[in-house]
């Protein structure tokens, strides 16, 4: 029983804070509300109205007035246009250049550095072959200098034996 009554108030206060929350946030909607008020009673209705029927009065009367100041307008507007197209036009070349030219630069970057490692690889080759081949001639040659001392030894062992 005390429990329901512990939820029952919890209940109730927490209605209670909603219901405060609710009465704060319709005050200051309330505020809000006389401001805007405020400033709405200090527009100028009157005049914007007057500067209306004026506008209305003369673009009736004196039509041509009103489309050749449109037609100036427009064509300010499309001179404008023109020059924002051409410098678009100049800033998009440039950039497409600089890419062309940065990516030219990596890929002859990249392979000379590539060539750099194939010489390398053909010298590490070739000297690996030069080692073998002076190593077949040395041992080449020191047997062509065994036989000869082979056959020296014989000569002289020949000549002893006469």
């Amino acid at each position: 029983m005390a429990d329901s009554m512990d939820i029952m108030m919890k209940l109730f206060d927490t209605l209670k804070q909603a219901s405060d929350k609710h009465e704060e946030t319709l005050q200051k909607l309330i505020e809000q509300q006389h401001v805007l008020i405020g400033h709405i009673e200090y527009l100028p209705f009157k005049e914007l109205q007057q500067a209306l029927k004026d506008h209305n009065e003369e673009s009736t009367d004196n039509i041509d007035a009103c489309t050749e100041k449109v037609e100036t307008t427009s064509e300010k507007i499309l001179k404008k246009v023109n020059v924002i197209e051409n410098k678009i036009s100049r800033m998009i070349l440039v950039v497409i250049v600089s890419f062309s030219l940065l990516t030219t630069a990596f890929i002859v970057g990249r392979l000379s550095m590539d060539t750099k490692r194939i010489e390398e690889k053909i010298r590490e080759s070739q000297d690996i072959e030069h080692k073998v081949i002076i190593d077949t001639i040395n041992k080449s040659m020191q047997k062509q200098f065994d036989k000869i001392r082979e056959e020296m030894k014989r000569d002289r062992q020949e000549q002893r034996d006469q």
